[in-house]
């Protein structure tokens, strides 16, 4: 996994704090969340904030498609150069509260994979929860 602080310094790119960005780099933390969203082979995963990409280029290896959505472009170089070589993986910058889902993910069944930062989880869920019966 890349250290997150040197891919970033590399960049010249330090995180927002009113963004909460939080880059996962530790493998164990990594495999939980990949073990825990039982990723599959045939899945398409939606994942909301690839940050740095360690997370994604798990994904990637454990899925049949990513679709990562991230808000901060300025990741677009960083992303990019990470994720070159994972043809599986499509990247989206633009605010997940204003994604059109079947517009993004078609027809097809997707599991949700996120690191979100507490400051914006609450909205999230409120907006693409499904109502209860």
């Amino acid at each position: 996994m890349t250290n997150p602080r040197q891919i970033l310094e590399l960049h010249g790119i330090f995180p927002k704090k009113k963004l909460g960005q939080n880059f996962l780099h530790d493998p164990n933390a990594l495999q939980k969340i990949i073990d825990v969203a039982d990723v599959r082979p045939d899945d398409t995963i939606l994942e909301v904030g690839p940050g740095t990409g360690n997370l994604t280029k798990l994904l990637a290896e454990n899925a049949r498609r990513v679709i990562a959505v991230e808000v901060d472009d300025r990741l677009v170089p960083v992303l990019r150069e990470q994720l070159a070589q994972n043809h599986n993986v499509e990247l989206h910058w633009m605010d997940f509260l204003d994604v059109d889902l079947p517009a993004l993910v078609g027809d097809e069944p997707y599991k949700v994979v996120a690191n979100l930062p507490y400051y914006i989880t609450s909205a999230i869920l409120r907006k693409y929860s499904i109502p209860s019966a």
